[in-house]
């Protein structure tokens, strides 16, 4: 590894640890609904509702421990929800999606500011964004994989949850391998431990002098509560910067439609054959991912985002299509013909959903790296990051949230095969199809409009000349009276 930069060191280091500790969470996600029911929903409905509440004080504590520090806590927050389920008791486990929901706030703010610090070190957001995205939907792949084998063979319970936990710190064991990256424009730190301490230098961003200066004036670093309450009311603020409006339709978006296909597709399949549905999932993530990267630097964000939108309202389009004509799950008749006892259509919705996941993923990161990274390293850009970063968690996981609180009282399929004829259930059953995946369909629409007004998405090096970097972009539009940083 002589020859491989800190940052792409990085890379493989995020990538890989992702990959271990999401092999066991996204595979606990995609079959909750499945294996725990109405448990599995709540569950991760109060999880990503959690994350919601608390993303707005992530900032502040990523900022007062270190982005590297904020990583690792955050994994070991996953860890211990998979314990909880090790248990079984329902009042453990919601307990344990309370963890995880403060866990996972600090675990995505610090990775945003992580992965963007890398790509812009070597000016290649979308390209390392795609590889890392690549590396963490293969757990879909191998996560379903390897839960489809084992349930043939044994029944789900604690040493299945079990294996999840061991995966789970295995993947936060390999994230302590992290280095330090300079800042852009700064010298590189000296060694591996150039973040000081007190852990309040932020891993990435600060150079070894500053790794022991005291907490910088923006409040990024400071143990003050008034600190933490001025970034909190900084990040919902930020909501309203002109960069980030055009956005927040699609950061519900990615939040959305993770719940749709996690809680609602595999219903869809009979339950010995979800995972084989999920690895289509995966494996069409990991392929998007490798391939939207790259072409977001090519062609433009914004071409990628909304092709990433058409696929996920086509996965969407299918999902209404099988479940109003019957789901195999409730005993009617399967849409078209089947292959390996899963509908055709299935497993297109399948790939759509995986493409379009990668799609709307590698690009919001890659986005908000352009507006937000900027390549003179000053520290007000910083604080512009991890709010940007901020709002962005808050979206995806108040959609997250909705998405699987909705699946709740408003269920993709019920047993109408069962229900007399004259029930009510099948208009109960076509009731949650249209409210569903009718309304994604609709924030799609919209998601692709606002891709298109984002500030510099639709440059691409095909254009003609390299993408703008943020300073040029916000200089390009005055943002708040000539200045380029985030008014907060």
């Amino acid at each position: 590894m002589a020859s491989c930069s800190p940052a792409l060191w990085n890379v493989i280091v995020l990538g890989v640890g992702f990959l271990l500790l999401f092999s066991a969470y996204n595979t606990i996600q995609g079959y909750s609904s499945t294996l725990l029911g109405t448990l599995g929903e709540t569950s991760l409905a109060l999880l990503y509702a959690t994350v919601a509440a608390s993303v707005l004080l992530a900032p502040w504590a990523v900022g007062a421990i270190g982005p590297k520090r904020g990583l690792i806590i955050g994994a070991v927050a996953y860890v211990a929800y998979m314990l909880a389920l090790v248990t079984g008791v329902p009042g453990i486990i919601l307990a344990g999606s309370v963890v995880i929901g403060l866990g996972s706030a600090a675990l995505w703010v610090a990775f945003g500011l992580i992965s963007n610090a890398n790509a812009a070190q070597d000016d290649a957001f979308g390209q390392y964004l795609g590889y890392f995205w690549a590396c963490l939907q293969m757990s879909n792949v191998l996560g379903n994989l390897a839960t489809f084998l084992v349930l043939a063979r044994v029944k789900p319970g604690p040493a299945l949850f079990g294996g999840f936990a061991v995966a789970g710190a295995a993947g936060t064991c390999v994230l302590l391998l992290l280095r330090p990256v300079a800042a852009l424009g700064a010298p590189a730190p000296a060694g591996d431990d150039a973040v000081g301490a007190d852990g309040r230098a932020a891993l990435l961003f600060e150079d070894e002098a500053r790794a022991d200066a005291s907490p910088s004036p923006s409040g990024l670093g400071s143990t003050s509560l008034t600190e933490a309450c001025r970034l909190a009311v900084a990040a919902l603020r930020a909501v309203a910067d002109r960069r980030l409006l055009p956005l927040l339709p699609l950061f519900f978006l990615t939040g959305a439609e993770l719940a749709f296909w996690n809680g609602s597709l595999p219903l869809l399949a009979r339950p010995d054959r979800v995972g084989l549905v999920l690895v289509a999932v995966g494996t069409a993530d990991v392929i998007g991912g490798a391939i939207f990267g790259w072409l977001g630097d090519v062609l433009g964000r914004a071409t990628v985002m909304v092709a990433g939108c058409v696929l996920v309202a086509g996965g969407c389009g299918a999902c209404l299509a099988i479940a109003t004509a019957g789901a195999p799950a409730s005993g009617v008749a399967a849409l078209g013909p089947a292959w390996g006892d899963v509908p055709a259509v299935v497993w297109g919705a399948a790939v759509l959903f995986g493409l379009g996941d990668a799609a709307l993923n590698t690009q919001a990161y890659a986005v908000l790296g352009d507006l937000f990274e900027r390549r003179d390293g000053a520290e007000a850009d910083r604080e512009g990051s991890v709010l940007a970063n901020t709002v962005f968690q808050l979206f995806n996981n108040v959609g997250s949230a909705a998405g699987f609180y909705a699946a709740i009282p408003l269920p993709l399929v019920v047993d109408v095969g069962a229900a007399p004829a004259d029930s009510s259930q099948p208009h109960a059953f076509r009731l949650g199809t249209v409210a569903l995946a009718a309304t994604i369909i609709g924030l799609a629409a919209v998601s692709a409009i606002g891709s298109c007004c984002v500030p510099g998405a639709a440059r691409g090096r095909w254009c003609g000349k390299r993408r703008e970097s943020a300073g040029a972009i916000n200089r390009r539009l005055d943002w708040d009276g000539g200045s380029d940083t985030m008014s907060v």
